[in-house]
C-alpha cells in the first residue's frame, strides 16, 4: 500500500519563496492584534507609530564641493556635541530649522523673482552654478531674518504649521 503524501511546510529559504501565502504575508500589511496583554495581564492597546518615525529614505546627488561641505558640517557637529553623529541626524536637524523659516524662505524666494533651470548636461556648470547661488542668497536672507528657533518654532505653532515641539538639551 502507498505511502499518503502530506505537504511538509518549506524549510529552505528559497522554497519559501514560492509558498504564496508566505509571499502574501511578506507583501502586504502588517497586521496587529487587537489588544496586546501587558506585564500584568491588562491589556493594552497597540502603539500607533509616530509620524516622524517613520523612515523616507532619499538620495541626493552632490558636486565634490557640496558633498565637502556636507561633510565639513557633519564634522562641526561632532565636534562640537562630542557624539558621533551621522549625516542624517545633521541633515534632519538642519530641516527642523528650515521647516520654521518657510514662510521667509518663501517670501525671499519670491522677491528674488522666477528661475530658469539650468540643463544638467555638461557645459552649463556656470549656469547651475549661478542658479544654486540665487536659491542660496535667498535662503541665507531668509533665515537672517528669522528670530531664535524656538521663537519662529512657537511662531509657527500658532498657524499651524509645525506640529511638534523641539526636544531642547
Amino acid at each position: 500500500m502507498a505511502k499518503a503524501l502530506h505537504n511538509t511546510p518549506p524549510t529552505s529559504s528559497v522554497q519559501r519563496l514560492f509558498d504564496k501565502g508566505a509571499v502574501a504575508r511578506a507583501l502586504g500589511p502588517p497586521t496587529l492584534p487587537s489588544t496586546l496583554q501587558g506585564r500584568d495581564g491588562v491589556e493594552l492597546a497597540p502603539s500607533t507609530p509616530k509620524r516622524d518615525s517613520i523612515v523616507v529614505k532619499r538620495e541626493f546627488v552632490l558636486t565634490p564641493a557640496a558633498d565637502e561641505t556636507l561633510t565639513r558640517l557633519v564634522q562641526v557637529y561632532r565636534e562640537a556635541t562630542g557624539t558621533r553623529l551621522s549625516s542624517s541626524h545633521v541633515i534632519r536637524a538642519v530641516l527642523r530649522g528650515i521647516a520654521v523659516g518657510l514662510p521667509a524662505i518663501k517670501g525671499e524666494v519670491t522677491r528674488h523673482g522666477p528661475l530658469k533651470l539650468p540643463s544638467n548636461a555638461r557645459g552649463y556648470e556656470a549656469e547651475r552654478d549661478r542658479f544654486e547661488q540665487a536659491i542660496a542668497s535667498s535662503f541665507l536672507a531668509a533665515m537672517r531674518s528669522l528670530p531664535s528657533y524656538e521663537t519662529a518654532l512657537n511662531a509657527t505653532t500658532a498657524t499651524g504649521v509645525r506640529e511638534s515641539k523641539p526636544v531642547l538639551v
